[in-house]
């Protein structure tokens, strides 16, 4: 049985769930109901079903609204303000795999799931319940926001180029062997400077890891400062939207609020000219303004970290990430 926390009437409510089942407990009276890829169901899936069924998205009546406790595998409702509150919840089947250890892919609101053509680049929008990435053989998961006014075109359509916005990458939440603890006082002794980083997907439900020696283990920090199961970063160098020479590229705003504005211009492509010449200071208001709702932000040193890790570890191409079309500069965050 899960456990429960009750708060006071109207403000935030977590109910248990044991085999499907509601339990009912002082006067609050909300009823659920299943769903499982849109269709009734009278049990709800348990966590780490066989089914690969994941929560998918939760609606209430009477105002109120839900969240899902990942960790507890149960729904939290907010602002309950009416006995009698229906809620229901939506499953979906989507394609995991167990060397993630539960840290797939999270989409939520614009990111929508791609594949891409390795010989001529074609983007297709991908199939959710069949294999999209493969970790295991390098092949990250990508997701693309697509332009105003541009619809999902459904799974297997292809997505023009001109309509994609910005790419991104998912990088899944894991702990690494420390290998190196950076203690020098001159130049290192060490000849081989480059090597291959160990590294094991770790779910934030299994308690973070806090090595801090070598051969002890370390859960990154780029995950465990958002506690998330993974990151969305820019696949490419942020660019100027319309921008057609290095010089258009450089665009520093006035003051904050064109620097909000200037949101409106990020682009995340290939083959576009890199915005350039901004502050620090406006470049950090761009991106929080980008997509906020998706948590967006210029991104931090411990999240290239991340990426550069994952990259020299056996499930990246060990190529640099400091070229350009690796280059990466923003980043949206899932709390999945």
């Amino acid at each position: 049985m899960l456990y429960k926390t009750f708060a006071s009437f109207s403000e935030e409510v977590s109910f248990p769930i044991m085999n499907g089942k509601v339990d009912y407990f002082g006067n609050s009276d909300i009823y659920f109901v299943f769903y499982k890829n849109n269709e009734l169901t009278e049990e709800m899936p348990q966590k780490d079903n066989k089914e690969n069924l994941v929560f998918d998205h939760g609606e209430c009546d009477n105002g109120a609204s839900i969240e899902w406790n990942y960790e507890e595998w149960s729904p939290l409702i907010k602002n309950l303000k009416s006995v009698k509150t229906e809620c229901s919840l939506y499953f979906e089947e989507r394609y995991t795999e167990k060397i993630l250890r539960g840290t797939d892919p999270v989409l939520s609101d614009k990111l929508i799931p791609i594949t891409i053509n390795e010989e001529n680049g074609s983007v297709t929008r991908a199939n959710e319940k069949e294999k999209w990435y493969d970790y295991e053989n390098q092949q990250w998961a990508n997701a693309v926001i697509l332009k105003d006014g541009k619809a999902d075109p459904g799974a297997n359509e292809p997505i023009e180029e001109n309509d994609i916005e910005s790419y991104f990458v998912w990088i899944p939440r894991y702990r690494y062997e420390i290998f190196d603890e950076g203690n020098y006082n001159d130049l290192t002794t060490k000849t081989n400077k480059e090597q291959i980083i160990n590294i094991e997907f770790e779910n934030k439900d299994v308690a973070a890891q806090n090595g801090s020696k070598e051969g002890e283990w370390l859960t990154h920090p780029a995950f465990t400062s958002f506690n998330t199961n993974g990151i969305w970063v820019g696949k490419f160098e942020t660019g100027y939207d319309g921008a057609g020479s290095t010089k258009a590229a450089e665009v520093n705003p006035a003051d904050e609020r064109a620097s909000i504005e200037a949101a409106n211009k990020v682009i995340i492509k290939p083959n576009v000219y890199s915005w350039r010449g901004i502050q620090v200071a406006k470049a950090y208001t761009v991106g929080l303004h980008y997509e906020e709702r998706l948590n967006s932000h210029m991104m931090k040193n411990t999240e290239w970290g991340a990426v550069a890790y994952l990259q020299h570890s056996k499930y990246g191409s060990h190529t640099s990430v400091r070229i350009n079309k690796f280059k990466l500069s923003n980043r949206l965050c899932s709390n999945s």
